[in-house]
């Protein structure tokens, strides 16, 4: 994977070495020159340290606050800067844990699913009130301060951190999602109980071995070749896909957008998504108000479904309801079209948005939307030589008939040009802008 990575890069630059290049204003090629990069990722609220046998909440300043379920972020670049884009917590409160994961688990304070049969919450006091010893925890520059691409890259794509006993909290509430599914297999109740009975020892299994510790990524990895990853410490932070906590990021570039250029100009947005083909439009939905969203205020926390009646997705989060309309799956299905020679579908959508303080998102603004969907057959991750090599013809015949598809050519065209002249490239403003996120 490396190496095409590697090969990738040298198109741009013979001297570059992806293991080594930043993810930085400094190390930006030239054709990028006039356009922000933001890597989104989740930060995870709680870090567990196997080796000192702690848990570590990550607390905000002077205060024993704490969040139990990931929180957005994004690693900006811009031409003069590179900074997160929310300020990473600088302390942490540790506690002892045990290495077994059904004592942990009894003492845990944080949501599992179903939420209407707990009480915790997504947001705790650390008062130490259970009688054992805690500490504060400085915590650790990231990435020895500027992280590498491949760095920053692997943090914004960690999809299986779910997996990663690194990350208590996510990694409970992802396993309380699958326990739930569990009950809606169509197996018999003694089949069933089996399997929840072997979600439990699997469970318990990643939490005493750290198997897919590095599942999740960690901050402490320093060398540029992932070779060997390090622990990573009780002042280490972990990330996870940015797909846990805002998906295609629409809500925190459009902030973005705005600190920078105000709201009174109408924005122009490209909305790419690499769904599969059985792939919900929640991703879509999440932004405006909608049947799974209603009655929950803009960056309240909710347990959002995958899908009419497949479930719920892996940890809460919160809403990233941004633009005032309401559109559902129906009415979005009927208004997406199909570009003829490619597996795309796409439709134009107006809104307006609203004010959502937990993404920095400005109410009273348009928006015009472009959406892409790619309608693929091909996972988000590819592991192992065979996965790779059945699914490289059908990722190179997806971007032949994207690359040679006039059609779509003429609709971001048009779209680009509907109300105003054609955009200057490196335009970041007027009628004319254009955000593509994805």
């Amino acid at each position: 994977m490396i190496d095409q990575f590697q090969t990738t890069s040298k198109l741009y630059d013979d001297t570059a070495n992806i293991l080594t290049v930043r993810a930085s204003h400094e190390d930006k090629i030239d054709q990028l020159r006039g356009i922000e990069i933001c890597f989104h990722s989740s930060l995870m609220p709680n870090i567990r340290d196997s080796e000192t046998s702690t848990i570590t909440y990550l607390v905000e300043p002077n205060t024993r606050n704490a969040y139990t379920v990931p929180l957005a972020n994004d690693w900006c670049v811009s031409d003069h800067t590179s900074q997160w884009r929310i300020p990473l917590p600088q302390e942490g409160i540790s506690y002892p844990v045990s290495n077994t994961y059904e004592e942990y688990a009894a003492q845990s304070s944080f949501p599992l699913f179903d939420p209407q049969d707990q009480d915790s919450e997504m947001y705790i006091s650390l008062n130490d009130t259970s009688g054992e010893s805690s500490s504060r925890v400085k915590m650790a520059i990231p990435f020895i301060g500027i992280p590498t691409a491949l760095q920053i890259s692997t943090a914004s794509s960690a999809s299986q951190a779910v997996l990663s006993p690194a990350a208590p909290s996510f990694f409970s509430q992802a396993m309380s999602v699958y326990k739930f599914n569990m009950q809606f297999m169509n197996v018999t109740k003694e089949e069933q109980d089996e399997y929840i009975e072997g979600l439990d020892q699997f469970q318990s299994l990643l939490w005493s071995s750290n198997l897919f510790q590095n599942g999740a990524v960690n901050s402490a990895w320093s060398d540029p070749n992932p070779i060997d990853l390090p622990n990573g410490g009780a002042d280490n932070y972990w990330f996870g896909d940015g797909a846990f906590t805002d998906g295609p990021s629409l809500a925190g570039s459009i902030a973005r957008h705005q600190s920078k250029h105000g709201t009174n100009e109408e924005i122009k947005i490209i909305l790419t998504l690499h769904n599969n083909i059985n792939d919900n439009l929640n991703y879509i939905l999440g932004y405006f108000n909608t049947t799974w969203n209603k009655d929950i205020e803009p960056g309240e926390f909710i347990w959002p479904t995958q899908g009419t009646g497949i479930g719920p997705q892996p940890n809460p989060r919160q809403s990233r309801q941004i633009f005032q309309q309401y559109l559902d799956e129906e009415s979005l299905g009927n208004v997406l079209e199909n570009i003829n020679g490619t597996t795309l579908t796409t439709t134009k959508l107006s809104a307006t948005t609203i004010d959502n303080d937990a993404f920095g998102v400005t109410g009273g603004q348009k928006v015009s939307l472009l959406v892409l969907n790619l309608n693929t057959e091909v996972p988000v991750y590819l592991f192992t030589k065979p996965v790779v090599e059945y699914y490289t013809p059908i990722l190179v015949e997806m971007v032949r008939s994207i690359a040679s598809s006039k059609e779509l050519e003429e609709r971001i065209t048009d779209f680009i040009n509907d109300g105003g002249s054609s955009p200057k490239k490196g335009n970041l403003r007027g009628e004319a802008n254009i955000i593509s996120i994805s």
